[in-house]
Parts: structure tokens; C-alpha cells; sequence
């Protein structure tokens, strides 16, 4: 949870710090990728995700926070740029976290997730 904590950081700052221009490509790659090296980072049980039944509430969240840093990091591409590949990953992390959203819900544990859900 350290690091997805440190990647929002490096997202925000990158992204949506005041007087900064657009980031570099470079830049945006190096977090898609850093992103998606912390996605395999949690042990396999957690990677799998809550698709798969029924998952702990830790499970649930790390999924969240790793679907919201997803469109943090595409929502400017599509903004920008209009590109359809970041436009189609914000939308698929949008409906990843609305569906884990359901099923915590469904499985009462909603009341453990972070004050934005």
C-alpha cells in the first residue's frame, strides 16, 4: 500500500500540479509501466481480483486504489490528446470500480471503503 500511495504522489504531481505544463510522454509511460509493476506486486490471492467471488475488503481496496490511479493516469491522454486506447482505459478502470463498488455492497462491506465511494 506504500508504493500505490507513492505513485499517486508522482500521478498528482505529474499531472495536476498547479504551473505545470502538459507531462512528457516519457514520463507518462514511465507510470503506466511503474503502475503496472505494482499491479503484480501483491501476493496472488490479491492479484486475482474481486471478479472472482468472494474477496477480502483488503483485496477490494487495493483494486480501487489501483483502478483510480489507472484513470488518473489515461483521463489526460483522452482529454489532451483524444486517444482511444486512454480513453478506453479510463472507462474500463470507471466500470472495474463501479462493479467492485456492487459487490462490496452486495457483500456488506461498503462501509470499509474509502470516504470517495
Amino acid at each position: 500500500m506504500v508504493e500505490i500511495a507513492r505513485l499517486l504522489g508522482r500521478i498528482t504531481d505529474s499531472h495536476f500540479a498547479p504551473g505545470r505544463g502538459p507531462p512528457a510522454p516519457a514520463g507518462i509511460h514511465k507510470l503506466k509501466q511503474q503502475l503496472e509493476n505494482w499491479k503484480e506486486s501483491p501476493p496472488e490471492d490479491m492479484r486475482r481480483g474481486p471478479d472472482d467471488g468472494e474477496t477480502s475488503v483488503l483485496t477490494c481496496l487495493i483494486h480501487l486504489a489501483y483502478n483510480h490511479l489507472c484513470i488518473l493516469i489515461h483521463r489526460n491522454g483522452w482529454l489532451r490528446n483524444r486517444d482511444e486506447g486512454d480513453k478506453k482505459a479510463a472507462l474500463a478502470a470507471a466500470c472495474r470500480i463501479s462493479r467492485i463498488t456492487e459487490d462490496m455492497l452486495a457483500q456488506e462491506t461498503l462501509q470499509y471503503g474509502q470516504m470517495h465511494l
